[in-house]
């Protein structure tokens, strides 16, 4: 566990931080349950626990390093209020004191270029010979807002009369919502979807005829 944040707030059972039932948070914890990780080897390192009790934690302090800022206000986020809007505001500042300091000299937390890189890029079911096939029935799709805090519009052209069906599938491959078989004419359509989906990266997928094609939302309440 290296290079995270995560908030660290006693919950409303009163629990906190790292814990695991009989044991207190941090040291103890830690040690029942994974006695392969100690301070010299680094596994528990280089992490930001917002709100975290340091006092639990100094096992893991010497040539582990991890920091426990009392609020998010302490991180330097670029904008943690705006998180929800658009999650690149979680990136942080140039200022933040934890700004190229991973253990691979990059910011701790995410790596925004490679999580943009793996949501941008392109999924393609066997049906598919190539994507030019696929355009053909289908000129465009577009999810918006993107991320959502829940409701979220899919929309997509039609260049041709066609079947279309739009399945959800959440990253386990469960089917969340699924409307099959609507046959629609050339022309621009919206689908609305208002579940109420946890926060997390869903699968869209758009069958035209027997064209399919992939893209992502995320839910980020």
């Amino acid at each position: 566990f290296s290079n995270n944040i995560s908030n660290s707030f006693v919950s409303t059972g009163s629990y906190q931080g790292i814990y695991g039932p009989g044991y207190n948070q941090g040291n103890s914890t830690m040690a029942h349950y994974f006695a392969d990780i100690t301070d010299a080897n680094q596994r528990f390192h280089k992490n930001v626990l917002i709100s975290g009790d340091a006092s639990k934690y100094t096992n893991y302090s010497t040539a582990s390093q991890n920091y426990f800022p009392p609020t998010s206000a302490n991180v330097g986020f670029v904008n943690y209020a705006g998180g929800p809007v658009d999650y690149h505001n979680y990136a942080l500042k140039n200022t933040s004191p934890y700004y190229n300091t991973a253990t691979d000299n990059q910011d701790i937390g995410v790596n925004f270029v490679k999580l943009d890189s793996a949501l941008n890029a392109t999924r393609c079911d066997p049906v598919i010979s190539n994507i030019q096939e696929a355009s053909a029935a289908m000129q465009s799709i577009l999810i918006f807002p993107n991320p959502s805090n829940g409701a979220f519009t899919i929309q997509y052209t039609m260049n041709q009369m066609e079947n279309v069906s739009i399945i959800i599938t959440d990253a386990l491959g469960r089917t969340l919502s699924l409307k099959r078989n609507i046959n629609q004419a050339a022309g621009t359509y919206s689908e609305i979807s208002d579940h109420d989906l946890r926060n997390g990266i869903y699968n869209v997928a758009v069958l035209i005829g027997d064209k399919l094609i992939n893209t992502r939302v995320i839910i980020a309440h």
